[in-house]
């Protein structure tokens, strides 16, 4: 039991019973009371606060008979803290004072106006510029259903028609979508995914459809009936928007629209996939440094950015849409002045996306408003740029809503610099209402006559130290120093005593003041008034916006990606219909970056109906899993519509991607490495098609060498016989690579080795043909091992050899061996050596070889 719940609440304070009956709204959150000018916690939420925000940890009397624990921070600052408490995976509510506090008034009322989670903040303070913020609901019940909102910029998505039908295909999804949030209604989910480190709801009652639709309708910007993709609104989208509802995030008119998405229309990829080939996130530390991402972001919007993820994550599978967006770089890669003007403009826009988000809080600032203006400003200057292009591939580029009449709003009605919130007033420009123009004055004249009696004191008591001054808390006031208080006439009512000074006030000040202060009530009631006003006038222009929005971020993209092909020398790849992938001097985009543009060796790539799939052997630091990952990704590249890194391309499009490279962290809990290596296997075997592409890297290695060269085989043959898909098998078992002789599709690759005496040179070409020694003591010695070790290694591989040309176990646990193989002559020898073990397994083979030599000893 916690330390709230064991309290009597019976004996609290009326203030701290008002407290105790607003935490038993949100006992899941940590509640930021408002008192004055600060938010308080207390009790437990106020321990978990201390320690995780640093705060001093206090006390406060409160009917108890022990004070209850308090920390606070300045209300002010307060997203600082909420964020760190986010981020710290806490729900955080927010009680604010629902009335201003007035004279004789006991308690002033309460209440929580917002919950932040991590995937319901809107406020920019907390986001990343270049990142989605998703809150994703998943809904199991007879089929899987998901959907994902990032309520900052209103999008909102729905799978449609796809049945994710185990935890690998949903958490492939999941990895994809990044949510910062994920609401299931399955235990064993929520179960799945909390220990997976995600912010996790379960909320597994079912929601009442005809309640939420009638929300859904009230509260956001979607016409329910006009969703003619969807059929019914999903059990995912119905528990997201209840949740939304729940958590006071209910002014939600920018969410506008449901956008279901198939799939099926995008090239797969699954988790593996996107981590080992470091797609946006480097495998070292999860950072966007040394991943695909970071050498195509050339984007200098945060909507751009956002957008050139979402596309690098969903490669796409029709041709026609591909060619399109080639068509758009290839325009921006032949005009690059006009390109770098476009830049230039598109720098001086700001996030329209997330600031129309915020008109429809009523959050939207001053600042805001002038960041929208200045974007809407420069619309038609990117206008004119795209159209002198006189493309026919920039036609849909072109038609950007310039939005005249929000221009013309904010031209005429904000100041140029106006006061950071609302709430102090002048943000109204000068002459945009005449009766807010005529207050203004009134107060103007007012404080002129503050002025005036400031004077007039000083004159009559001969105080050259008196001013009259102001405070929030004391109102006007005038001060004089210690020194001359004794000159003040009986007029003069002391209302404090400081060290060095003492305050007063008279009949007159009040007077004054109560006219300025009224005037400035007035004024600001009023300027609020026309402010709101204009924010609900924009409302209905919101979906428009974030097309824009969306608009600004192509084209940003469309640059990025034209910059990164003519500075890093990428060219525009074919497709074709034929079944084949074709790279002549192919490179590995990130690492040319790392290593150098001229330092990097390119490679050739031919994978076709005939050679489809490649065996790779060589030894470890040669290149393999390089040259295969720069196919992967090259791959993805293309069908994002990018130029590639190659001095040519003709490539198919494949549906899925699939890979298998190196040791894996267990998803599931209590399996081995090698159990994980052979679930990821057996599901890219299973869901592979002729069309895919796979990359495979030493699979196999953590069993016994019988165990895996056999396992390693029999992959490659299921690939071959069924599956059918464009393949790259990298292997240390060199023996494979008579596996060439068994399939006419099977072919072999090797990474070009220069010795020189005992050492090695890595020439990183790849070239048809076979590895005749595996060069694992070489790479040993190169990493450094003992010069010892290394010595003792070669005699016992010499030692090896020896045993195994001969036909005897080798046994390594005490290096001995026979120096003649008794009773096998030469010519049983050549025999054993000519033996077909293609044809058998690894297993079949040693026994076929272990009962030759038994038979030549009896």
């Amino acid at each position: 039991m916690s330390l709230f719940e064991s309290i009597d609440k019976e004996k609290l304070t009326p203030m701290m019973r008002q407290y105790a009956s607003i935490k038993d709204q949100a006992l899941d959150s940590i509640l930021m009371y408002r008192i004055g000018d600060f938010y308080e916690m207390f009790f437990d939420d106020a321990i978990e606060a201390s320690r995780v925000l640093g705060l001093a940890l206090t006390g406060r009397d409160c009917g108890l008979e022990e004070r209850a624990p308090m920390c606070g921070v300045p209300h002010h600052a307060s997203l600082t803290y909420v964020k760190k408490l986010i981020e710290n995976n806490y729900k955080v509510a927010i009680c604010e004072q629902l009335e201003e506090p007035g004279q004789g008034k006991a308690l002033v009322e309460r209440g929580i106006i917002k919950i932040y989670t991590p995937g319901t903040i809107i406020d920019t303070e907390y986001l990343s510029d270049d990142d989605n913020n998703f809150l994703a609901s998943i809904y199991v019940d007879e089929n899987i259903s998901i959907a994902y909102a990032d309520i900052s910029t209103g999008e909102l998505y729905v799978s449609n028609d796809f049945v994710f039908d185990s935890f690998k295909s949903i958490y492939d999804e999941v990895m994809r979508i990044h949510p910062k949030e994920i609401i299931v209604n399955d235990v064993k989910l929520y179960s799945k995914f909390k220990e997976l480190g995600y912010y996790t709801v379960l909320k597994n009652e079912v929601p009442n459809f005809e309640e939420i639709k009638e929300k859904i309708s009230e509260f956001t910007g979607i016409d329910i009936n006009a969703q003619k993709n969807i059929v019914n609104l999903r059990f995912s989208i119905l528990n997201l928007f209840k949740y939304l509802f729940e958590n006071k995030n209910i002014n939600l008119k920018h969410i506008d629209s449901i956008i279901s998405y198939d799939i099926s229309k995008y090239l797969e990829l699954d988790e593996s996939a996107i981590r080992n080939l470091e797609l946006s996130k480097n495998i070292t530390d999860n950072t966007k440094k040394g991943s695909l991402l970071s050498i195509l972001d050339k984007t200098i919007t945060s909507k751009g950015a956002r957008r050139l993820k979402a596309i690098i994550e969903r490669p796409l599978k029709d041709i026609r849409e591909i060619s399109y967006r080639q068509n758009v770089v290839e325009v921006f890669y032949n005009n690059p002045i006009e390109a770098e003007t476009i830049k230039n403009l598109l720098s001086k826009t700001f996030d329209i996306e997330r600031i129309a988000s915020k008109i429809s809080e009523k959050s939207a600032s001053p600042q805001d408003l002038l960041n929208l203006k200045e974007t809407l400003r420069i619309i038609p200057l990117i206008k004119d740029e795209i159209s002198a292009l006189g493309s026919d591939a920039m036609k849909r580029l072109s038609d950007l809503d310039e939005h005249k009449e929000i221009y013309k709003k904010l031209q005429d009605a904000i100041a140029d610099e106006p006061s950071m919130s609302i709430n102090d007033g002048y943000v109204i420009r000068h002459g945009y209402n005449s009766e807010l123009d005529e207050i203004r004055d009134d107060k103007t004249e007012i404080t002129d006559k503050l002025i005036n009696y400031e004077n007039e004191l000083r004159a009559k008591t001969d105080i050259k130290t008196l001013r009259i001054k102001y405070n929030k808390l004391a109102g006007y006031y005038i001060e004089v120093s210690k020194g001359q208080a004794d000159k003040v006439s009986d007029e003069f009512e002391r209302t404090q005593t400081l060290k060095n000074a003492e305050r007063y006030k008279t009949k007159k000040l009040r007077e004054i003041e109560y006219n300025v202060l009224n005037s400035s009530s007035i004024a600001l009631a009023l300027e609020k008034n026309i402010y709101f006003e204009m924010l609900d006038s924009f409302m209905e222009f919101i979906p428009s916006l974030k097309k824009l929005a969306f608009d600004l971020a192509e084209i940003d993209v469309y640059i990025a990606l034209s910059t990164v092909a003519r500075e890093n020398r990428y060219i525009r790849p074919k497709f074709n219909t034929e079944s084949r992938i074709e790279l002549v001097n192919a490179r590995h985009p990130v690492i040319e970056m790392m290593n150098g543009l001229e330092e990097f060796i390119p490679n050739d790539v031919n994978l076709n109906s005939l050679d489809r799939v490649a065996i790779i052997t060589g030894p470890n630091m040669s290149g393999k899993s390089t040259y295969m990952r720069m196919v992967a990704i090259i791959q993805i590249m293309a069908q994002i519509g990018s130029f590639i890194p190659a001095d040519s391309g003709d490539l198919s499009v494949v549906d899925k991607i699939f890979t298998r490279i190196g040791a894996s962290d267990s998803l599931y809990s209590g399996k081995s490495t090698f159990m994980v290596e052979m679930s990821e296997v057996s599901y890219i075997l299973k869901n592979a098609t002729k069309n895919s592409l796979i990359i495979l890297d030493e699979v196999g290695r953590g069993t016994s060498t019988f165990d895996g060269m056999a396992i390693a085989k029999a992959v490659v043959l299921y690939i071959t016989d069924r599956v059918k898909a464009f393949t790259l098998f990298s292997t240390h078992y060199q023996e494979l690579s008579n596996l060439e002789s068994l399939s006419n599709i099977i072919f072999n690759l090797t990474l070009t080795i220069k010795e020189e005496g005992n050492d090695i040179m890595f020439l990183r070409k790849v070239k048809p043909g076979i590895t005749s020694k595996s060069y694992g003591i070489h790479v040993a010695k190169l990493a450094g091992l003992p010069d010892e070790v290394i010595s003792k290694a070669r005699k016992f591989q010499k030692d090896a050899e020896i045993n195994y040309r001969n036909g005897r176990q080798v046994d390594f646990l005490n290096n001995s061996y026979e120096e003649e193989p008794v009773g096998v002559d030469n010519q049983l020898r050549d025999y054993i050596l000519s033996l077909d073990i293609n044809s058998m397994t690894p297993i079949d083979a040693m026994m076929e070889i272990n009962n030759i030599i038994k038979k030549a000893k009896e």
